[in-house]
């Protein structure tokens, strides 16, 4: 009967709120990451092939038709997502850290276009920007969702 009667209490306690918020926040995430982890490989595809010698003939499309628009949907996408108040500072961040990318992708993509290289050499160093405080980002939420026992992947 006591067994009994201490399950039944821990299943009436109420949950931890920021557990709850740390949860939903990271479960809302999701699709974001998915979306994240692909331009990543999108772009280090690229990347890779260029460096091997490999570059695609189709290289300003690639930019144009493939990842920039990834990059402004996955943006987009991070202003709609309706999180809870005790994360919201925090995807404020992770928001314009996504602009600040999808900006720079967007600048990539228009001087490959152009043959522009100082307007090509700046958007990679914004872009290079981005993804240090992208993964500084992630570090540091990380860091503070494991204080409830949940983790986010910035690449799932």
């Amino acid at each position: 009967m006591r067994i009994l009667w201490c399950c039944f209490l821990l299943a009436c306690t109420p949950a931890d709120p920021e557990r709850q918020a740390a949860e939903v926040y990271a479960q809302s995430l999701e699709p974001l990451l998915q979306e994240n982890g692909l331009i990543a490989d999108t772009v280090l595809g690229t990347a890779a092939a260029i460096y091997d010698g490999r570059a695609p003939e189709n290289l300003p499309a690639r930019w144009s038709d493939e990842i920039v628009p990834l990059s402004e949907h996955l943006y987009d996408q991070s202003r709609m997502l309706s999180v809870p108040d005790a994360w919201n500072a925090e995807h404020q961040l992770l928001i314009a850290i996504w602009k600040k990318r999808a900006e720079a992708y967007r600048d990539l993509s228009e001087a490959t276009l152009l043959g522009d290289a100082k307007r090509w050499t700046a958007a990679r160093k914004q872009a290079n920007d981005a993804k240090l405080e992208e993964e500084t980002w992630f570090n540091n939420t990380n860091e503070r969702l494991g204080k409830s026992d949940v983790k986010i992947d910035q690449y799932p």
